[in-house]
């Protein structure tokens, strides 16, 4: 269907059923008759808003397919916190007691136990999501203090955006090491667990537990 000054010419082809050649039938209507107002003129409107809505829609079907990535990432991360989960009543007096000195605020106290040997303590320091590493004999290898993504460093925020377009990242925080001046940010997103140097420069991904 296209305009022809005030008039709209209209084709389309048929087919027979033995099999010839297809046909195409035209018309040209005048733009103001009443067929062409009550009709044709209504589904070309039609179309052209269908073509408009299936653009909208693929736009939201790309919005959920990357919330559910999203999502999926954080219910695997649950997963695995419930897996390697605890009772307070079965975590060493000297992991517990080091753990209570250092941190006497600590709330929401979540305990796991890793590799037989380590355990983590997430909890929470005023409105602050923290973590620890701690090991059999007591001692606080380090603490992870969950930051915003945003406010990592300008080379880690680059290394992500060229290595994960298109993807949020489920957790980020910054690691400070007792008894050291090193720090480095832990960030998870697709699945990885990936560390960085406090400049931001990508170190690895991580596999199993993070020391």
């Amino acid at each position: 269907m296209r305009d022809i000054s005030d008039h709209l010419l209209m084709s389309f082809e048929c087919q027979s059923k033995s099999g010839d050649a297809p046909v195409r039938i035209e018309y040209i209507l005048k733009k103001e008759s009443r067929f062409s107002k009550q009709f044709i003129l209504p589904l070309r409107n039609l179309s052209f808003h269908f073509k408009k809505y299936k653009f909208e829609l693929q736009n939201i079907l790309t919005m959920i397919k990357r919330n559910l990535t999203f999502i999926a990432a954080i219910l695997l991360s649950i997963a695995t916190y419930a897996q390697n989960a605890i009772p307070a009543a079965q975590v060493p007096v000297s992991v517990s007691s080091a753990f209570s000195a250092k941190f006497p605020t600590a709330a929401s106290v979540v305990w796991e136990q890793q590799q037989q040997v380590y355990f983590i303590p997430r909890f929470t320091v005023g409105a602050t999501a923290t973590s620890a590493l701690i090991d059999l004999k007591g001692q606080i290898i380090h603490t992870a203090t969950e930051m915003s993504a945003a406010s990592l460093p300008v080379a880690a925020t680059a290394y992500l955006h060229t290595n994960f377009s298109g993807q949020t990242a489920t957790y980020a925080a910054l690691i400070a090491y007792t008894g050291s001046t090193v720090t480095r940010y832990e960030v998870k997103i697709a699945g990885k667990d990936l560390i960085f140097d406090s400049n931001g420069k990508f170190i690895s991904t991580a596999n199993g537990l993070f020391k």
